[in-house]
């Protein structure tokens, strides 16, 4: 898939693109790969963590949870993660996240509270 004139990237499922275009962005541009990880999470698939896991695995951990935290603001979708330490976090299904945590951080986006 083309992402930016002339610069081509594989496709291996929605969430690893996403991560993939962090990846690359000082070659695409960080508005590029802002737009791949703010249309990853318009699907309604979906799941911050998986991106989070794949971020951790590839490197770009700290920039991607950057763009979910900029993507999340003022939509209460997930908590801010850099939050004061030892606060927790719980989405309707019982997954706990707490404060920076980021081995914890679950893949759900309904959050309550926080």
């Amino acid at each position: 898939m083309e992402a930016a004139p002339g610069e081509h990237v594989r496709v291996y499922d929605p969430a690893r693109t996403a991560v993939d275009l962090m990846r690359i962005r000082h070659r695409i541009g960080e508005p590029t790969a802002l737009a791949g990880i703010h249309r990853y999470l318009r699907r309604h698939d979906a799941r911050p963590g998986e991106l989070l896991r794949l971020a951790d695995a590839l490197g770009v951990y700290g920039p991607v949870l950057r763009a979910l935290d900029v993507a999340s603001a003022g939509s209460g979708a997930l908590p801010d993660l850099q939050r004061r330490a030892g606060g927790t976090s719980t989405c309707r299904t019982g997954h706990e996240l707490k404060a920076g945590a980021r081995k914890n951080y679950s893949p759900c986006t309904s959050w309550n509270g926080g």
